[in-house]
């Protein structure tokens, strides 16, 4: 005898439609650092990225009820992806900042975010 579960309606009978958000710079904390690990390259399929997904808690921002009312208990989330690099060893924070082309990728301009001088021994010792 086979086994048939019961059936269960989603969430999605309930769910409020959102208003995208002005683009503007909203404070934020980092809540969410997911290891995606290797991903096929979109651009060469030969390649494949070590990916992290971020998400970000807006801490001003709420989600809207029905009615257009924040829902104090429920802050926005919102998520990017990045892809990480190596950094050659040797390398300091500093020289990675400014270099020309590492400098310039997601993974370090969020390091730079966090850590604008490149002075945490977390990062140190990462590169």
């Amino acid at each position: 005898m086979a086994l048939k579960p019961k059936r269960v309606k989603g969430n999605t009978g309930n769910r409020v439609e959102q208003a995208i958000l002005d683009v503007a710079n909203y404070p934020a904390r980092l809540v969410q650092v997911i290891d995606q690990g290797l991903q096929k390259n979109d651009f060469d399929a030969d390649k494949v990225d070590h990916m992290l997904r971020l998400t970000y808690e807006l801490t001003g921002e709420f989600m809207k009820d029905k009615d257009g009312n924040d829902v104090e208990d429920k802050p926005r989330w919102i998520s990017e992806e990045i892809k990480l690099i190596d950094l050659p060893v040797g390398m300091s924070v500093p020289d990675v900042y400014n270099d020309q082309y590492r400098g310039k990728s997601k993974m370090v301009l969020r390091a730079k975010a966090f850590d604008p001088k490149g002075e945490s021994e977390l990062i140190s010792q990462r590169c």
